[in-house]
Parts: structure tokens; sequence; C-alpha cells
């Protein structure tokens, strides 16, 4: 499993708006760089099950399975790279029987197909969203909010 700490900034429901800093988990990820290519920064806001019944301010514990991770990165990483490729060479092909310009024909046909497999990518994350074991859980309370005012005498 993978682990994240971070502070509750919500709760709706059964569920829990954590903000984590990005930190150990990430650090372990394979594309934890490309989270700041992406323009992600050091914060995060993630929707998380809330199992521990923390409440807003409380310092908590979120966890996800690793082979989740993994498994929706390749799908979201993996299929348009490979769709492309597809896209392209198939292109490639009808571009020559049809006495095209190869070139051309593979970079539209190409292009067309990564442009398909970007909303399959999109309606398939939706769907793996759904699923409980893609999403995190608020495992533990590691510190309850401090109250902010102190009563003096």
């Amino acid at each position: 499993m993978l682990h994240e700490e971070g502070i509750v900034k919500s709760v709706h429901g059964v569920n829990a708006t954590v903000m984590t800093h990005r930190g150990s988990a990430c650090g372990s990820c394979e594309a934890h760089g490309a989270c700041k290519a992406m323009g992600g920064g050091r914060e995060m806001l993630v929707e998380a099950l809330n199992q521990a019944q923390a409440s807003v301010g409380d310092h908590v514990e979120i966890s996800i399975e690793e082979t989740s991770v993994l498994k929706a990165s390749v799908f979201v990483y993996l299929t348009p790279v490979v769709m492309l490729l597809i896209g392209a060479a198939v292109g490639k092909m009808l571009g020559a029987r049809l006495e095209m310009d190869t070139d051309l024909a593979a970079f539209v046909f190409g292009a067309i197909v990564f442009a398909l497999a970007l909303v399959i990518v999109r309606q398939g994350g939706r769907k793996l969203g759904g699923q409980p074991k893609y999403v995190p859980i608020v495992t533990r309370i590691l510190a309850k909010e401090q109250a902010s005012d102190t009563a003096t005498c």
C-alpha cells in the first residue's frame, strides 16, 4: 500500500477532501516527475473514503493499493501512445494503398486515433474512479485538530 499524510479540508458524507504534500509515496512512484511537468505543485487535494471518521483539520494518513495506482497509470499514459503508433502505422499503409502522401496520411490518421484514445482514457478514468479499489482511503487519524483559541483566566 502507498501511504501519504495530509490535513482534512472538508468532510461530506462518507468522503473527505484531504490536502496532501507530495512526499514519500510520490518519491517512489515511477511517474512522480510527470505530475510537476503537468503543472502540479507540491500540494494536492485528494478525495478519499473517510473510514477513520476524521474531522476537518485532523492530520490523517490516506492509503491506496500500489497495484491500483500502477494499473491506472499504465492505462492513462500508455493507451494514448500505443493508439498513436497504431494509428500512424495504419495511416501510412492506407496512404500507400490510396496513393496519397504516406507521411501526411500517417500524421492525420495518427492524430485522429490519438484524439479518440484521449476520449477513451477520460471515459475509462471516470469508470475506474467509481471502483472502490481505485479510491484512496483515510486509514487513520494521526493527530486531532488543535483548538485554535485557548481560554485564559
